[in-house]
């Protein structure tokens, strides 16, 4: 039983011994789920049961910048904000600033209830008139993706 519905399975009997194999296709929504293996036979006087919580590595599900850290003032220490959300295992977040502005960056991840993590990795500077308009990039990938997001 997966997913509350009742599911068939490849079952090959050799030497005494029965195996039964099941083949799903796991999506985001699968993550936690439970898959119920169920022994019935004459000989048992109940049946047995085995239970597996679905593990599943999922991408990136949104990426944002939050728009309220994305203005400063001259000299004045500014925080840009980058997250990212629904991943499972945690993202890595990246920035790209130019090369002569000075920064600091730290990141953490949450586990949500879901089981995703949301990933937020927050970078500071102290702008000057001359980094007005300066592009500021946030790149966030997982293990599970080919190419990751930026913002």
């Amino acid at each position: 039983m997966f997913d509350g519905m009742e599911v068939d399975g490849e079952t090959v009997e050799d030497d005494g011994q029965v195996k039964s194999t099941v083949t799903l296709d796991l999506e985001r929504k699968h993550l936690g789920s439970v898959l119920l293996c169920k022994v019935l036979h004459e000989a048992l006087d109940e049946e047995l049961a085995a239970e597996l919580e679905i593990d599943v590595n999922v991408p990136i599900e949104t990426v944002e910048l939050e728009d309220s850290s994305l203005e400063g003032l001259e000299w004045e220490e500014m925080e840009v904000v980058c997250q990212a959300r629904g991943s499972r295992p945690a993202a890595t977040l990246t920035w790209t600033l130019p090369n002569l502005v000075e920064h600091t960056a730290e990141q953490e991840a949450q586990l949500l209830d879901d089981g995703t993590y949301n990933t937020v990795s927050r970078i500071r500077f102290t702008p000057i008139a001359k980094d007005d308009g300066m592009s500021v990039t946030c790149h966030a990938v997982n293990e599970v993706m080919e190419e990751g997001i930026k913002m």
